[in-house]
């Protein structure tokens, strides 16, 4: 199989209870800018960048038909969380090192849709999905120190804190830590649980 057909074999996961996770497409530009402007506060704080990209429609629309160009070279899968039908969130894999088999899991939620397991069932599902489906032994989650919801969410995935990377990310003017985690193919199913 070629590396250019692996991340196209990713199609829709339900996840049950009206939830799906399933490739971005360029008609969820208007979900998406509208979720990026309502979660602003919510936002800000983690992904500023994303915020600088995705603005209003003809930003989000931009963005969606880069990620499908990034895709369709094996370079980015990116992934929407769509509940009853409304955008709620999405995730991402990136940072591919397919010679190695190591990738990067990101995600993030609409302000209304957190505090509900959302992020840990999705990104469950889809780590799942690549140990089952990619040639990838290894993939790493990172958040900012201080983001501790992002912390339990990699606790509960059973990915393992490897270590801290020092002043790794820009935060405003100044830096911030970025906190490592991994999970291994090998590594024991973590209990399901939201």
């Amino acid at each position: 199989m070629t590396r250019a057909s692996w991340l196209s074999r990713f199609s829709t996961l339900s996840l049950g209870e009206e939830l799906l996770l399933r490739p971005v497409q360029e008609d969820d530009a208007p979900q998406l800018a509208a979720m990026v402007q309502r979660s602003r506060a919510h936002l800000t704080p983690f992904l500023g960048d994303l915020l600088e990209r995705v603005y209003d429609e003809p930003t989000a629309r931009a963005h969606l038909r880069a990620v499908g160009e990034l895709r369709a070279r094996d370079e980015l899968l990116e992934l929407h969380l769509v509940e009853r039908g409304a955008l709620c969130g999405a995730l991402r894999l990136r940072s591919f090192d397919w010679r190695e088999g190591n990738a990067n899991l990101g995600y993030l939620l609409d302000a209304r849709a957190t505090g509900r397991g959302l992020a840990t069932r999705a990104a469950r599902a889809l780590v799942a999905w690549v140990f089952a489906e990619l040639p990838i032994d290894r993939v790493e989650l990172r958040c900012a120190a201080g983001n501790a919801a992002s912390v339990a969410v990699a606790g509960r995935l059973g990915f393992q804190r490897e270590g801290t990377a020092r002043a790794a990310e820009r935060d405003g003017e100044g830096r911030r830590d970025v906190l490592v985690f991994s999970r291994l193919r090998t590594d024991p199913e973590p209990p399901a649980r939201a």
